[in-house]
């Protein structure tokens, strides 16, 4: 492992500990049967809509860390609710997205500042 990958790791690891992480489920606009073929489960998921924006959203899971924000999105989801949105591989993957995506952002500032530095 080459110096870059183990302090890319390390900064991981740190954001995972030290990072404010929020989610939001927003009202997702696409029709749900454009991406639904099942036409009870498109009913249901309308029915739930109506009370629960979680039913058929946009989910956005975002890092901050000293000022700095990374978000990922994704479109035409059906979540119970947030607790079940954290608890899916899903969210996993978009809070590791923002993670790495995050730790090369800062890393990029170090090494740039570093340069100036030097």
């Amino acid at each position: 492992m080459d110096k870059e990958t183990s302090a890319k790791r390390q900064l991981e690891k740190y954001l995972h500990h030290f990072g404010h992480v929020t989610v939001h489920a927003l009202p997702c606009n696409l029709p749900i049967s454009d991406t639904i073929d099942d036409p009870a489960l498109v009913e249901t998921i309308m029915t739930q809509a109506e009370k629960n924006v979680w039913a058929w959203c946009v989910v956005e899971v975002k890092v901050t860390f000293k000022g700095l924000t990374q978000s990922d999105y994704m479109a035409s989801c059906w979540h119970g609710g947030e607790a079940e949105f954290r608890n899916s591989d899903t969210y996993q993957d978009m809070l590791d997205e923002c993670i790495g995506k995050l730790a090369d952002r800062l890393l990029n500032i170090f090494t740039t500042v570093s340069t100036v530095i030097d």
